[in-house]
């Protein structure tokens, strides 16, 4: 491999990694190890989701694929990492405990894995709109630590399910913007569209969470005295009602108390957290995370996005006219418009760059994969009565 660098300039990278890119993948040939257990390997690989997938098929580019990857191969590489030959902090570190036979098994696991092509094969390639169901696939890369549907078991790790959708995103874009910091969670979202995360969010908003095993090494009762100061925002019993305020009820102590720790010290960036948390003593800390930590958890009151049908009918046609074709000459006409401007221009309405007390109103709902939707729809319609490019179905069930 160094004397192929050496050969190529970065030009010639790019175009090779295009290429590859591109092509079916294909399941590796048999290996020549019999006595290998997929099954036990898909259970020690249950850590290697966070970054490979939950199947071995990656939605990070920064990360290999290793579903359909040669045994052989896999098992040298692990090894290699194991054993300090190839260099990778991410790596290097979840392998360093793992025995020939456990690596054996997960090469196994992966190597009898499909592999998919994700540029052919992308959630939003059938024309469905069905968010959640994107959210779960790029939520499958999420719950190797973040537990099944988001209900994280693993010590030190939050649970996603009981966050509002809101504030969902909002952190995963701290993270990617680095005002959050966390090495391993700034590179697995860095990859993420502003909607890729909505989709993830709107996904786990909308789970069930699932009390998990209490790791706490506080006093509860305490803790419930100290929380009267936190109501305010994190709501009675740590079930907030503002959508950008987490709701800390169900979550593990020792998480709570890390990140309680982390915006006293301003490692987390947040005027309204730090004061109230340089104001608690670690016995504070520990008891507030304990009495948190016991408290049942609830579903956050997120609605999934309503498909772009429904908008179109219920709200656009009425003052746009039919399919965007204005009969009133003080409304314009959305059909036929570019897509990228009708997005940018009820996002104007959101942020009151625009001034219009209605469409504030409309839009300020909205997210950006509703107003994407609807701007793809009023972009495709023309005067003939036929579409430019396919129709989107509708997938998704009504707010009430």
């Amino acid at each position: 491999m160094k004397l192929f660098k050496a050969s190529t300039n970065e030009r010639d990278i790019h175009n090779l990694a295009a290429y590859y890119a591109t092509r079916t993948a294909k399941m590796a040939p048999p290996s020549r190890h019999r006595k290998a257990d997929p099954a036990a390997g898909k259970v020690a690989a249950t850590s290697c989701a966070g970054c490979h997938g939950y199947d071995g098929n990656s939605l990070n580019p920064y990360m290999p694929n290793l579903a359909g990857q040669p045994m052989e191969y896999l098992i040298k590489a692990i090894k290699d990492y194991r054993d300090g030959r190839r260099k990778d902090q991410l790596m290097q570190k979840p392998v360093s405990h793992l025995n020939d036979k456990t690596i054996t098994n997960i090469a196994a696991y992966y190597a009898h894995q499909r592999p998919e092509t994700p540029l052919s094969e992308g959630p939003t390639d059938s024309g469905i709109f069905d968010p959640l169901a994107d959210g779960a696939k790029i939520a499958a890369s999420c719950n190797g630590c973040h537990g099944d549907r988001g209900n994280s078991q693993k010590a030190g790790v939050p649970s996603l399910t009981g966050l509002h959708e809101k504030y969902l995103v909002a952190t995963i874009k701290a993270y990617q913007q680095g005002t959050r910091q966390h090495d391993l969670m700034q590179k697995l979202v860095s990859h993420f569209s502003d909607t890729d995360i909505e989709k993830v969010s709107f996904y786990y908003a909308m789970q069930e969470p699932e009390k998990r095993q209490n790791t706490a090494e506080g006093d509860p009762t305490a803790g419930r005295r100290l929380s009267e100061s936190c109501a305010m925002c994190h709501g009675e019993g740590g079930i907030s009602k503002d959508p950008f305020t987490p709701s800390l009820a169900g979550q593990d102590a020792r998480y709570l108390a890390h990140a309680t720790q982390a915006y006293a010290s301003g490692v987390y960036k947040n005027d309204k957290m730090q004061a109230p948390a340089q104001a608690l003593s670690e016995t504070d800390i520990r008891d507030l995370s304990a009495y948190y930590a016991t408290q049942p958890p609830q579903r956050s009151e997120t609605w999934p996005p309503e498909s772009p049908q429904f908008l179109i009918k219920e709200r656009c046609d009425r003052c746009h006219g039919e399919r965007g074709f204005s009969t009133r000459p003080g409304n314009p006409r959305l059909a036929g418009q570019s897509e990228a401007y009708l997005v940018v221009a009820m996002q104007e309405y959101q942020d009151g760059t625009r001034t219009s007390r209605t469409m504030h109103a409309m839009a300020d709902v909205l997210s950006l994969l509703e107003i994407k939707a609807v701007a793809a729809y009023y972009a495709r319609q023309t005067a003939d009565g036929e579409e430019n490019g396919a129709p989107q179905k509708q997938a998704m069930p009504k707010k009430h």
